[in-house]
């Protein structure tokens, strides 16, 4: 599936799409004081970009929590037996006030606990397989309320620095054009590993 094209999407699906310099002025644009979910939170670095720039009043962070820090990142902060502990320490202080929450597993399962419509928009940074993506963003619509967003990382046919073909843009093509979504934000990456932001066609 990963090799092949993905589905074409139409002027409707971009036509109020602006491009972006880079993913981290996505927060910028989010609703403020709301209850988000950032699904692959690896060193919890967008987390804290997060928090920063939205004051979300409810962040739920998904992972499995079983990975070791970036490869460039000296001297590595964490490995995958303390991966988890090493976000808990991070984000003490934001768990103890209960603005923060922990949820270990895999990235669907632990959407699939969540009620629909709880989130005002959601960060997916998880599975990059034409499958794990496809599932992710199924549980996604759901706990997303209407009118809320999806973020989508990497939107990328290949990943020339694995060397592994990725599913994004397959699936993220799929939902625009089965489930009435549009990509309103294109933020680019000095790679192309580039981040789109989805929601709802407007009536």
């Amino acid at each position: 599936m990963q090799f092949e094209f993905p589905m074409s999407l139409e002027t409707k699906h971009i036509r109020n799409c602006v491009m972006l310099k880079d993913r981290y002025e996505i927060p910028l644009l989010m609703p403020k004081n709301a209850r988000v979910a950032e699904v692959g939170v690896l060193g919890g670095d967008f987390s804290e970009h997060i928090i920063q720039t939205t004051n979300p009043e409810q962040l739920y962070l998904l992972d499995t929590f079983c990975s070791g820090d970036w490869p460039s990142h000296k001297p590595k902060r964490f490995q995958p037996e303390n991966h988890f502990d090493f976000i808990q320490k991070k984000f003490h202080s934001e768990i103890e006030k209960n603005q923060v929450h922990l949820m270990k597993g895999i990235s669907w399962e632990s959407l699939s606990k969540i009620e629909d419509h709880f989130f005002d928009w959601i960060y997916l940074d998880a599975d990059h397989r034409y499958s794990g993506v496809k599932r992710d963003l199924a549980q996604a619509i759901r706990v997303v309320k209407p009118g809320g967003y999806i973020v989508m990382n990497d939107y990328i046919f290949y990943s020339h620095t694995e060397q592994i073909a990725y599913g994004v843009i397959h699936a993220v093509n799929e939902v625009c054009i089965n489930e009435g979504f549009e990509i309103i934000y294109l933020a680019l990456h000095p790679q192309m590993y580039c981040d789109v932001v989805m929601r709802r066609i407007q009536a």
